[in-house]
């Protein structure tokens, strides 16, 4: 499926979750990779925004849950809301995003660690990044970017959106025909995120 013709007018995330509008991620990428901070929470940030999963999933990621090979994220039950698995697709991108924090913490069990041995990124990593880039949003607002995006911007119907933003199927084992409409939407959101403003 491919993206649709320009963006409407939209609200964008709430007080507590403040979302840039989806053309502004694609500059808001840009900059992250210029960005003064730790490799680790650079590409944490990053993967949060490909990913679309909440801020303690990514923080909390080990490398045991990844399949990097099958493009494949199994999140622990522990970690969703459903109190089950979710399998996750990886987008290309979001693959590498976790190849290159492996090289630079390869003995760590952590993807994303903290600076603390065996401890994952602090939660306040994020608000800091922010304020440092003079930014007006908070993590979980890409969500919100993601769900305005794939609305108004792609065919893409509301029950695979959902699925990516709540892992409401909560199954490790979705069929293969919604897995692979999944994935494809994961794929058209990375593809978008590194496109130019122009392209959108």
């Amino acid at each position: 499926m491919l993206e649709k013709g320009g963006p409407r007018e939209n609200r964008f995330g709430s007080k507590q979750e403040k979302a840039l509008p989806p053309q502004q991620v694609q500059s808001f990428l840009r900059k992250l990779r210029e960005d003064s901070g730790t490799n680790t929470s650079r590409l944490a940030l990053e993967f949060m925004i490909l990913t679309v999963a909440h801020m303690k999933q990514v923080i909390g990621a080990r490398f045991s849950e990844f399949d990097l090979a099958g493009e494949v994220w199994i999140i622990p039950a522990a970690q969703t809301k459903t109190g089950r698995a979710f399998k996750m697709p990886l987008s290309p991108r979001a693959v590498a995003v976790v190849e290159r924090a492996r090289e630079i913490d390869w003995d760590r069990n952590f993807v994303f660690p903290g600076r603390k041995a065996n401890k994952p990124l602090s939660a306040m990593t994020f608000p800091m990044m922010f304020r440092r880039m003079q930014v007006d949003a908070t993590a979980e607002g890409f969500r919100s970017s993601f769900r305005a995006w794939a609305v108004e911007r792609t065919d893409f119907g509301s029950e695979i959106t959902e699925m990516a933003l709540e892992q409401s199927a909560g199954s490790t084992c979705p069929s293969d025909d919604l897995f692979e409409t999944y994935r494809q939407l994961m794929n058209t959101w990375a593809a978008f995120l590194h496109s130019t403003p122009t392209d959108a």
